[in-house]
């Protein structure tokens, strides 16, 4: 028997939320940065890579380690189920308009599939995932962890997108390197203020409230619940942090932890209607105080500064979450932050140097003509030939299709190293060469996308 419907959330009488920071993200780029009803691409070979052990499925893809022949190296092949083609569409795009941005997973080539009409994703190898190892990071891992992958929903943010899927799952870390990748772009989705967005998002134990009440309206924020969430299981040692065994039920261990008053005032506030059953399954609990998780195994972990950092991520009102730039700043992470922002310097003067070298060889190799494709058509494409792009070792498919006026164009960059480290005095001299690495990266991977798909973009 269908469920019935327990909330009667509505686009034309909620309010939308009201992001404190990227409300206008997208206003800085061309229509064409967002258009994802059709896009060009450049079909590669299947016969470039060898499939192996399968590292995980779910409802849209199968997802398996794999070889590329071509450059001796390990990738991840992501293939595609049967799904909208908008879907892969808006994957693909937001792929490439993310890529090489800090702790993003690269795209590295589309390829197509033998008796299929869904391509395959191929993507770097990231790694181990987070999921194995949540239960075994000491206290510095665990701020690393937080820290960098705030840095991703960075990017994400300032480019107008929220990620919508953020869980141990979708990260992959190496606790030796401190390497981390946030991935799976499948449920990421462009964010324009007041336009409906679907609810259905986002895994359930990391589901934020709104969104369990079938609420449309939401923001970037969404992304901040959630890695308050992971960031709950990984202090307390408690993972999931929020145990619910359905999305009603969900919900129901969200509140019986952060108390009754403040999920209803936030449900007053968005004009989000409840049934008179819901309403009454959600009335008359207390807020917890969070330390009242810890125990021999967490209190380590538990400081004063990750309870604070908590109490502000795990709130009801989206409104009232820190943005991802305040979170970023949060004393919790004053004691890796220079570190992590050494880390960050070292990792753009090493693509500084790799960016050189490619330049030089592609100098002196001319470009080969290559033809376009439909990437979830027919699948009756003429392969390109075996050939990587200059830029970051990428294959064509892996460029943004999306153009603009190069000198106009806004480049967002990611939080300065003066303000990322809170030690103006020691990195203000680092913050001219890392905003003009961010620019020119940026503007030259656009150039190689319009060169390769310019005529292609009519949208």
């Amino acid at each position: 028997m269908k469920k019935k419907n327990c909330y009667m959330a509505n686009q034309v009488t909620n309010i939308p939320v009201n992001p404190r920071e990227h409300k206008t993200a997208l206003a800085n780029f061309p229509s064409s940065f967002s258009f994802h009803d059709s896009i060009p691409c450049l079909y590669g070979s299947q016969e470039r890579y060898e499939i192996g052990r399968k590292l995980g499925h779910g409802k849209y893809s199968d997802v398996f380690e794999g070889y590329c022949i071509d450059t001796d190296s390990s990738v991840v092949i992501k293939i595609l189920k049967p799904v909208r083609r908008k879907k892969i569409y808006r994957e693909i795009k937001i792929l490439t308009n993310l890529l090489a941005g800090p702790n993003c997973i690269n795209l590295l080539d589309v390829v197509s599939v033998r008796d299929s009409d869904y391509p395959a994703l191929i993507m770097e190898h990231g790694g181990l995932s987070l999921a194995h190892s949540v239960q075994m990071l000491n206290d510095e891992q665990i701020r690393i962890v937080l820290f960098q992958t705030l840095r991703a929903l960075e990017w994400f943010h300032i480019h107008g997108i929220i990620h919508r899927d953020t869980k141990p799952g979708n990260i992959t870390y190496d606790p030796t390197s401190h390497r981390l990748k946030l991935l799976d772009y499948g449920l990421a989705e462009f964010y324009s203020y007041g336009t409906p967005l679907h609810h259905r998002v986002a895994s359930r134990h990391y589901k934020s409230p709104e969104i369990l009440v079938n609420y449309q309206l939401y923001d970037y924020s969404l992304d901040i619940w959630s890695l308050g969430t992971l960031a709950a299981g990984l202090i307390f040692k408690r993972n999931p942090f929020f145990r619910g065994t359905n999305n009603i039920n969900q919900l129901n261990k969200i509140v019986e932890v952060l108390g009754s008053s403040d999920f209803f005032a936030m449900i007053n506030k968005y004009n989000i209607k409840l049934s008179s059953s819901r309403t009454y399954d959600l009335q008359g609990y207390e807020r917890m105080q969070l330390d009242a998780f810890t125990n021999h195994d967490n209190h380590h972990l538990v400081t004063d500064q990750a309870l604070d950092f908590l109490n502000k991520t795990l709130v009801y009102d989206p409104e009232k979450r820190l943005t991802v730039r305040e979170a970023l700043l949060h004393p919790y992470f004053d004691c890796i932050r220079e570190r992590m922002t050494d880390m960050a310097i070292g990792e753009i003067n090493d693509a500084k140097k790799i960016m050189e070298l490619e330049e030089i060889e592609q100098q002196m190799k001319p470009a080969k003509a290559e033809k376009v494709e439909d990437p979830a058509g027919s699948g009756s494409c003429n392969p390109r030939p075996p050939q990587m792009h200059s830029i970051l070792g990428l294959s064509p498919s892996a460029l943004p299709t999306w153009k603009a006026d190069l000198k106009a164009q806004y480049f967002p960059v990611p939080m300065l190293p003066s303000e990322l480290s809170k030690n103006p005095g020691k990195y203000a001299q680092f913050d001219k060469m890392w905003e003009d690495f961010w620019k020119t990266q940026q503007m030259r991977i656009l150039e190689s996308g319009m060169k390769v798909y310019g005529a292609q973009i009519n949208y």
